[in-house]
């Protein structure tokens, strides 16, 4: 009685031990939880007294591991609901883990004392010793797992989902053969043949589901690499969609939409540096000033955007370039045109301005530079400038001449 007593002892201790362990790998990869120490304390005593009744009804051991199966996945499936696929995985992992161990152990203390492997009764030392042992080496490993790399690996693998059912079909095969096996167990053959081939079983096991699990952590570690690439690639064409429209934004007129004075600045000494021939015509919009400041802002706008409508109407489409230089000025650049072409152009716009209808006179003044081989941004420019404000000069003394007759 006394030694019953101590044989019971000892297995709650190891069997408290197995139980905390698949507790802890069980929150550490499928929560982020700590351990629930009252979900702890709930499922050792329905645990150990499932192993008591087990050894009262002297099961066979293929009953006592399936049932041991069927009671830890009703635990874990209540326990993390959230996971159920993982939560039958982590499992299948305590149970054939324990289950080769103890195996293992009792192969090897049948092969060593030279007894059949049907000899461990119930209470029997060695059938106790060698469960006690294999319980607490197994708890033990359970939580050293749920502490070390690999329990990350693990939580990858449940996360990612990819490699799971290869995971599963091997657990399943290998508990498949470890249960199979146990038939071993029925036998009262002294040979050592069924001994080592129980202990060269539940090696196979063991280094099987160890390679299986590093297998598949590692395919699961490139796929997170994958997705991480996957995820900064999109993040970085996002940006540089960003930036693109930032640039745009930055080169762009908001009122007509045309490229603006820093855009021009860029195209113009684009095609000087690339030697492209072209005429640039500086447009200056006359008496805008004083539309804003009678008739307001919004005929103002109205009077740019007329001007800048016709002028894209007279571009050749990817040939010449249009842009708002300021807040009266545009920049137009005829590709390979000569002087007189462009003046007609420009005259041509200008006609059809004065045609408009509207409440507001509405006309502009121009210069129009050829490039030259030595010019430079600002030469260029100062050309076509120099040209406008001689005509816009003349245009004022011919409206001051007939101001003048009028009176």
């Amino acid at each position: 009685m006394h030694d019953n007593l101590i044989f019971l002892l000892c297995t709650a201790i190891s069997y408290y031990i197995y139980c905390g362990g698949a507790l802890k790998i069980g929150y550490t990869v499928l929560t982020p939880q700590p351990v629930n120490r009252l979900s702890s304390t709930i499922v050792f005593p329905i645990n150990f007294s499932v192993l008591c009744l087990v050894a009262a009804l002297e099961l066979e051991l293929i009953a006592n591991w399936i049932l041991f199966l069927i009671i830890l996945s009703i635990e874990f499936l209540i326990l993390f609901p959230s996971d159920k696929l993982g939560a039958f995985f982590l499992t299948l992992l305590c149970i054939l883990c324990g289950m080769a161990v103890n195996l293992l152990l009792r192969a090897a203390f049948s092969l060593v004392l030279r007894i059949p492997l049907a000899s461990f009764s119930p209470f029997d030392f060695l059938r106790v010793s060698s469960a006690v042992v294999g319980f607490m080496l197994t708890g033990l490993g359970l939580r050293w797992l749920s502490g070390s790399r690999y329990a990350a690996s693990l939580a990858r693998i449940l996360r990612l989902r990819r490699h799971l059912p290869f995971l599963l079909w091997i657990m399943v095969v290998l508990f498949v053969s470890l249960t199979l096996h146990l038939f071993l167990y029925l036998r009262l053959d002294y040979s050592p043949l069924p001994k080592l081939w129980s202990l060269a079983s539940c090696l196979f096991a063991l280094l099987g589901l160890y390679w299986s699990l590093c297998y598949a952590a590692r395919l699961s570690y490139l796929d997170h690499l994958h997705l991480q690439n996957t995820t900064l690639q999109k993040a970085l064409a996002f940006r540089q969609v960003q930036e693109a429209q930032l640039a745009a934004a930055s080169n762009q007129d908001a009122l007509t939409g045309l490229p603006n004075r820093r855009a021009a600045q860029q195209t113009l000494t684009h095609w000087l540096e690339q030697g492209t021939p072209f005429a640039l015509c500086l447009i200056d919009l006359d008496g805008l000033k004083q539309v804003n400041d009678v008739q307001g802002h919004n005929q103002g706008d109205q009077y740019i955007l007329t001007v800048s409508g016709l002028l894209q109407h007279a571009c050749r489409k990817d040939e010449d370039a249009l842009f708002r230089f300021g807040g009266d000025e545009f920049i137009l650049l005829f590709h390979n045109m000569t002087r007189d072409s462009a003046r007609q152009r420009l005259e041509s716009i200008s006609e059809a301005l004065a045609q408009t209808e509207g409440n507001m006179p509405m006309a502009f003044s121009y210069g129009i530079a050829l490039r030259q081989p030595n010019d430079t941004l600002d030469t260029i420019i100062q050309r076509a400038d120099s040209q406008m404000y001689d005509m816009k000069h003349a245009h004022k003394s011919r409206q001051f001449e007939g101001r003048s007759k009028s009176e």
